[in-house]
């Protein structure tokens, strides 16, 4: 049996040290027996000293937690090194489990002979449970978010077979409508908007199911050409019959149709925008301007010009207009629906692919966006 000189280690140092430490402190002989104890311990666990000292962990805690505790005596007893870990505990009087953050060292006698083991712990049963919720309410979200993905799934199957349907029927409506230009025309407007439904519900996947909405960047090659086409399709089949607007698009033949970039955010932009121009203008006409700014090896910078003859905005606080839920033309004075947030996702949009927008309008004349954005060479 080894043994301890337990009058060298009370001594009125040790002590005063023991006391001040920010936690519990302990002292074990080889035979894993407390030899002396902080009172900052034996307030931790609920205990007296004549209920702990000269006992091992088996006669304190349940075997598992004891066995477990007196493998790590063991480990720094065996390396001769300190040792980081984290400890069980039986609150002696409740039971209650708790849970230290523990420090071990050997304790050695003048010759260097490790002769025990002292200890130093910090009581993070707190923190422990606050873990354990945080686990469970992640797992709890992740839970939910996969049957909300696997919902988004499932109803775009169901949503793609009366679009398909859809865009069949809109079709052979045109060709058999071919000697009736009205029908026709109409038959064309109610497919673009069909197909730009179905794009749009492609987007609403990537955002619900491949988290693509967020500030990541998503960069893959792209048809730019069918991108643009796609937004005026869409804005065209987006006017009102009691509306007469003209849509039109200028893109500089010197672009490359592939690029890389994220198309997603791309088109949300251009989208808003275009959009905002239908909402507020009667009649007239709406312009994408699309120009090549500057070429590099690698890359090219692209401004988008988005122009209309709307009721235009005012610019005397020009910066808030990409506030969220901002509107420079309440819905009640103008009758005009919004919801306040399409420049603000513009904005953000523009901000995470580094590019830059501003805009120019004149009250009751219209309004003209600018975007710069650089994309990749394919």
């Amino acid at each position: 049996m080894y043994t301890i000189d337990t009058n060298n280690i009370s001594t009125p140092l040790l002590k005063e040290f023991a006391e001040m430490v920010p936690g519990g402190f302990y002292c074990l002989d080889l035979d894993y027996r407390f030899v002396y104890i902080n009172s900052f311990t034996l307030r931790t666990a609920n205990a007296n000293i004549d209920s702990v000292l000269g006992k091992t962990p088996l006669d304190i805690h349940p075997k598992e937690m004891a066995e477990e505790i007196i493998a790590h005596y063991q480990q720094v007893i065996k390396t001769e090194k300190m040792l980081h870990c984290e400890e069980r505990v039986r609150d002696i009087q409740t039971g209650e489990t708790k849970y230290f953050d523990v420090q071990l060292s050997p304790l050695c006698d003048k010759n260097k002979k490790i002769v025990g083991i002292c200890g130093i712990s910090t009581d993070v049963t707190d923190r422990k449970k606050l873990e354990q919720e945080i686990l469970d309410k992640n797992k709890e979200l992740e839970s939910k978010d996969q049957l909300k993905k696997e919902f988004i799934k499932n109803f775009s199957h169901d949503v793609k077979l009366p679009i398909n349907g859809i865009v069949g029927s809109t079709q052979l409506l045109q060709i058999l409508t071919k000697d009736n230009p009205k029908i026709k025309t109409t038959a064309e407007k109610i497919d673009n908007g069909v197909m730009s439904l179905s794009k749009m519900f492609d987007h609403l996947y990537g955002v619900m199911v491949n988290d693509e909405f967020n500030s990541d960047i998503h960069n893959k090659d792209f048809s730019f050409q069918e991108l643009l086409d796609l937004e005026i399709a869409l804005t065209n089949s987006s006017i009102p019959p009691t509306k007469n607007i003209n849509v039109s698009m200028t893109l500089d033949d010197k672009i490359p149709d592939k690029l890389c970039g994220d198309a997603f955010k791309t088109s949300q932009i251009l989208r808003n925008i275009l959009s905002n121009s239908v909402r507020y203008t009667k009649s007239g006409e709406i312009k994408l301007i699309v120009e090549l700014l500057e070429d590099m090896p690698d890359k090219i910078k692209i401004k988008f010009t988005v122009s209309d003859t709307g009721t235009g905005i005012t610019t005397t606080e020009k910066d808030k207009i990409y506030e969220y839920g901002r509107r420079f033309i309440t819905s009640y004075e103008s009758n005009i629906p919004g919801t306040g947030i399409g420049l603000n996702i513009v904005k953000g949009h523009v901000d995470a692919l580094g590019g830059t927008i501003d805009y120019d309008s004149k009250i009751g004349e219209g309004s003209q966006f600018f975007v710069e954005l650089t994309f990749g060479k394919v």
